[in-house]
């Protein structure tokens, strides 16, 4: 037996797995930071799709509200200038 290559041949498998081990780690880091990034963008995300409905709402209350007060606009406008119900 040749310990010198028992030797390299172990070295060899030890830094292999070593190496493994630490691209390992980085992708795991790498999958927590995308993680804890995904929830930071879908809470944000679900943020602006409640101020968008809050926006429907309060544009659909004002556009009524604008409407009634043109319908008074015309009653009055047309009273004013003369003209008369049928």
């Amino acid at each position: 037996m040749d310990w010198g290559k028992i030797c390299q041949d172990s070295a060899m498998i030890v830094a292999f797995f070593l190496v493994m081990k630490w691209i390992l780690e980085q992708f795991r880091a790498e999958l927590n930071g995308n993680r804890k990034e995904r929830l930071e963008y879908l809470t944000k995300l679900d943020k602006i799709s409640d101020k968008m409905e809050n926006h429907d709402i309060r544009a659909k209350e004002n556009h009524i509200e604008t409407q009634a007060v043109h319908k008074e606009m015309i009653i009055t406008l047309a009273r004013i200038n003369g003209y008369k119900k049928d």
